[in-house]
């Protein structure tokens, strides 16, 4: 019994791990038509059916996306009056993590600053980009200067950061990439330990790793104070943590987003659910932390009266 049970888990695992994976990549495709008009992945009569029904949702529950919210605003900057307006409040732009911008966002500059005496500075590494999937144009980073041809350009070259062969390795893997912005960065940091690389499968298979590394510090008689894992995403660092404690690791986590907490999630939910009682997706979080929970026969009549 235990057998087939534990098969039967890896099932809905892997069948809701492939959901998973598939809403990712539509919501990349609605956020590649909402850029440029097209996806490939949402071609003909199925892709229209997609994009009018999320779209459908999308108003029903009174909500814009991040795609069309740079289209709105494109088309407010494109008013004159409304230009003018803006321009007259602002007289500077800082823009953090340019490399990440995307044709919409640029857009949005350039309007900004159309006719006028805003001074726009950006920051950012090209080396650095990372959200392509997203519509980043690494690109754009790059061809700045054109758009603004009085601009000047300040390089910061030292890093503070890393220790001589973690930098070293880094310069070594960037001067691979292609249409890269010439920069070397530099350190004069201590040359530290070698650079161990390990690829896994999975994150059970990462977490397992970085509890044996860990072991092996302790063997050395290294202290828990002087280990560091530094993660991208807070969904890492839950299993990371989660491998940790069940060895017996004493941890202790950096704050995670506030208004990510699962316990904060249904409260979060009600309070717009107050403030656009037409918000389906707040209703059925609230409806699911309902106690008692509400029988699936009456949320169902209720989102189809919705």
């Amino acid at each position: 019994g235990g057998g087939r049970s534990a098969r039967g888990g890896g099932k809905a695992s892997g069948s809701a791990e492939r959901h998973a994976i598939l809403c990712r990549r539509t919501a990349r495709a609605i956020a590649e038509v909402r850029l440029r008009g097209t996806s490939p992945m949402l071609q003909g009569a199925a892709g229209t059916f997609v994009l009018q029904h999320y779209t459908a949702s999308l108003r029903r529950s009174g909500l814009l996306d991040m795609g069309e919210l740079q289209q709105l605003a494109a088309t407010l900057l494109r008013q004159p009056h409304v230009r003018a307006a803006v321009q007259r409040r602002y007289r500077s732009l800082l823009v953090d993590e340019y490399q990440d911008t995307n044709s919409q966002q640029l857009a949005l500059l350039r309007l900004v600053q159309e006719q006028s005496a805003i001074g726009i500075t950006v920051v950012g590494d090209d080396d650095q980009s990372i959200y392509s999937f997203r519509g980043a144009e690494p690109g754009i980073f790059a061809s700045f200067r054109r758009h603004m041809p009085r601009c000047q350009t300040v390089t910061l070259s030292q890093n503070y950061r890393c220790t001589g062969k973690l930098l070293r390795a880094a310069n070594a893997v960037i001067s691979r990439n292609a249409c890269r912005v010439p920069k070397h960065a530099w350190t004069s940091n201590a040359e530290g330990g070698d650079v161990v690389r390990c690829e896994c499968y999975n994150a059970q298979c990462e977490a397992d790793w970085l509890v044996g590394k860990l072991g092996e510090l302790r063997a050395r008689r290294v202290p828990f104070n002087d280990v560091a894992i530094l993660y991208r995403t807070h969904a890492i660092g839950k299993q990371l943590a989660a491998a940790l404690r069940e060895r017996g690791a004493p941890i202790r986590t950096a704050a995670s987003d506030l208004f990510a907490r699962a316990d904060l999630a249904p409260v979060l939910a009600l309070l717009r659910l107050l403030s656009h009682p037409e918000d389906s997706s707040s209703f059925r979080a609230v409806a699911a932390a309902a106690q008692p929970a509400l029988p699936p026969a009456l949320l169902q009549m209720l989102g189809e009266d919705a």
